[in-house]
């Protein structure tokens, strides 16, 4: 086939026609590019927004441990409370029983002496 300007011209324009189609690939994968680069930029920020939130519900976990904490040792104060309360209760009721017991028995001790001088004289 011999060389012409047609020929030439078909060449040229295929040549021209891949390197717009390679310019054209190059210009869609720039733009997926600065599109990808934007998404980081903005995941960034989500993850920036991310960790500034769980920094504030490590505090909010926190506060709520020392509430549980709270909670616990007041539960344990009023455990004891009831414990002392129930104790000092139960110390009241057998001193009174004590003292009953004694009173009983010192009242039937003074009869029985009683008796005993009354029926032997002693």
């Amino acid at each position: 086939m011999p060389v012409t300007n047609e020929n030439l011209y078909d060449k040229l324009e295929k040549i021209h026609s891949r390197i717009n189609k390679v310019f054209g690939v190059a210009n869609e994968n720039t733009k997926n590019i600065a599109i990808l680069v934007e998404q980081t930029k903005n995941q960034n920020g989500r993850i920036k927004k991310c960790e500034s939130e769980m920094e504030g519900m490590e505090g909010s976990v926190r506060d709520a441990e020392a509430a549980i904490t709270d909670v616990a040792r007041i539960q344990s104060d009023c455990l004891k409370g009831k414990e002392n309360a129930s104790r000092r209760g139960w110390d009241r009721q057998m001193a009174l029983f004590g003292g009953t017991v004694s009173a009983t028995t010192g009242i039937i001790v003074g009869i029985v002496i009683l008796i005993a001088r009354l029926v032997w004289g002693v």
